[in-house]
């Protein structure tokens, strides 16, 4: 049996492109049976991905584990832009392989309002062809086709997945108003009180600024 690093010349189930994910952008995720089953998350909260594709806009965001340093400050940046990702009419879904208990504490620690799925099993990720332990976001439009799938290189800033997901959803609505991100620290209420634009991220608060060198081995 072919390990987690393997080539792309090892068995299909497992072929994985270092810089992408399986599923590429265009495929569509509708009435696909893998998505059918409720996963537990936190807050006590199961939730089947199938009841938002081809319903609302989607971006799930896969992370290695929660409370780590590049997770953190992925979790938190799309706390601080959630009303902008809304007003895109998208819904976040954060997902890993943490328990369920687990995400209750990185839920409360990071004032997380989204949804965190616990995929202890693995079965989202292999639905998705990505390999475990691997920080990769999808972006599914209203219709459930994928317009975005990004993985970025080992080590890379974790807020790079808010900036290209933001962009992907900005595109496919034809908005043209820019990075946008600017204006979310005025629209961000509770959950983003004094967010600011990716240019001025060093005046965001709590966990959303945290340093991140890459120092993570994911």
């Amino acid at each position: 049996m072919p390990m987690a690093g393997s080539s792309l010349h090892s068995r299909c189930h497992r072929t994985i492109v270092a810089q992408a994910a399986a599923v590429k952008e265009g495929t569509s995720l509708t009435n696909n049976p893998a998505f059918k089953d409720s996963v537990p998350g936190s807050e006590g909260k199961s939730l089947s991905l199938d009841s938002l594709i081809g319903k609302q806009a989607l971006v799930a965001f896969f992370y290695p584990k929660a409370g780590t340093s590049g997770c953190t400050v992925e979790a938190a940046q799309f706390r601080e832009h959630q009303n902008q990702f809304e007003e895109l009419g998208a819904q976040i879904v954060g997902i890993s392989g943490d328990s369920p208990k687990d995400l209750d504490i990185f839920q409360k620690a990071q004032r997380l309002t989204y949804p965190l799925l616990a995929d202890e099993s693995g079965e989202l990720r292999k639905a998705f062809g990505i390999e475990p332990m691997t920080r990769v976001t999808f972006v599914v439009d209203k219709a459930g086709k994928v317009i975005m799938s990004y993985q970025g290189p080992k080590g890379s800033d974790p807020k790079e997945h808010i900036k290209k997901s933001l962009e992907a959803l900005k595109n496919q609505s034809g908005s043209s108003s820019g990075d946008g991100m600017a204006n979310d620290a005025s629209k961000a209420g509770q959950n983003a009180p004094t967010a600011g634009s990716m240019e001025s991220l060093k005046n965001l608060p709590d966990d959303a600024n945290a340093s991140y060198t890459g120092a993570e081995t994911l």
